[in-house]
C-alpha cells in the first residue's frame, strides 16, 4: 500500500535544514534511503507504508530528545548497539 501525502515534502526539507543535516544523515537517522528522500522532498514519489512507519517513528524519537533537552538543557544520550 503506498500514499502520498505532500506535506512530507515541506517537513522533511524544513526539518533537515534546520537541524544542518545532510541528505545521508537523515537517511542514516531514519533508515529511508537517501534517493527515496530526495523524491520525497521533490514531493514527486508516493509514500510506501514503511517508509511512513519509518519517518513517523524518528520524528516521534525526534520530538521526544527535543522536549528533554528543553526540561534538562543538556543532550539526550543514547546507549548504541555494537
Amino acid at each position: 500500500m503506498t500514499y502520498h501525502f505532500s506535506n512530507w515534502s515541506e517537513i522533511l526539507k524544513t526539518h533537515r535544514e534546520s537541524q544542518s543535516y545532510s541528505l545521508l544523515e537523515l537517511s542514516n537517522k531514519t533508515g529511508v534511503s537517501r534517493n527515496t528522500l530526495i523524491e520525497l522532498e521533490k514531493g514527486s514519489k508516493n509514500i510506501q507504508e514503511k517508509t511512513i512507519v519509518k519517518l513517523e517513528n524518528y520524528f516521534e524519537n525526534f520530538m521526544q530528545e527535543e522536549e528533554v533537552r528543553k526540561i534538562t538543557k543538556k543532550p539526550v544520550l543514547r546507549l548504541v548497539k555494537t
